[in-house]
């Protein structure tokens, strides 16, 4: 999906499907990867954010797991 401007909108795509994109359009990319304060990642790499950085030709893109360490509800509660 292209955004207004010709950037290539890969929000929630896997990161490298999302790099691979960038690239084919002419954009270098910077992967950085965020997770839950004490959480374990797990699982395929998403995008969570994508910013343009830089002179115009850099895409900052932050990337989450997937998965998460399982956790939830104990006792029904």
């Amino acid at each position: 999906m292209q955004v207004p401007g010709g950037l290539p909108d890969v929000l929630a795509l896997d990161v490298t499907c999302a790099v691979r994109i960038l690239h084919r359009a002419g954009f270098a990319c910077e992967v950085i990867r965020t997770s839950a304060p004490g959480r374990t990642q797990e699982g395929r790499l998403r995008v969570v954010r994508q910013r343009m950085s830089g002179c115009g030709k850099l895409q900052e893109l932050t990337v989450a797991a997937e998965d998460w360490e399982k956790g939830g509800v104990t006792r029904g509660f």
